[in-house]
């Protein structure tokens, strides 16, 4: 696998206010991915898809020095991926969320310990599986964060 990657972006900070904006691009080729000519064929793992990625995130957040929450934010993140396969079917190439949107709050209970709040917002998904896998990998973030903090 081999890429060209971009990135540009804007960051703005004032009295506890945290604000940014930043685009990317990302051309990959000869990238991995599990392809196959039609619907009956074996899938299998081969260097053949190039897949251009471009999108932008937008992140505010707020923090506090005396008070019961220390942080809040919001972030919003568009990505656009397509891929060339010379006419093969994708496993994974193009299975990626379209539009992501997080809100967080985080508070201070001890020294040791920190429990930040995640709602997550998809609003496209193309597969049930990516939601149930990043489900539980935000999930397993969470609990080794409180782990470490204790």
């Amino acid at each position: 696998e081999e890429a060209i990657s971009a990135q540009m972006g804007l960051r703005y900070t004032k009295s506890g206010l945290r604000g940014s904006l930043s685009g990317f691009y990302r051309y990959g080729f000869s990238i991995i991915d599990w392809t196959r000519e039609s619907g009956s064929d074996q899938w299998l793992a081969s260097n053949i898809t190039n897949v251009v990625t471009a999108g932008f995130e937008v992140s505010l957040i707020k923090n506090w020095t005396n008070s019961f929450m220390n942080s809040a934010g919001v972030t919003y993140a568009f990505l656009d991926v397509s891929k060339k396969s010379d006419g093969l079917l994708s496993l994974y190439a193009t299975d990626f969320l379209r539009h992501k949107a997080t809100a967080f709050l985080a508070n201070q209970h001890t020294e040791k310990l920190s429990i930040p709040i995640f709602i997550i917002i998809i609003i496209y998904l193309p597969t049930y599986g990516l939601v149930k896998s990043n489900f539980a990998n935000l999930l397993d973030r969470i609990l080794t964060y409180i782990e470490k903090k204790l």
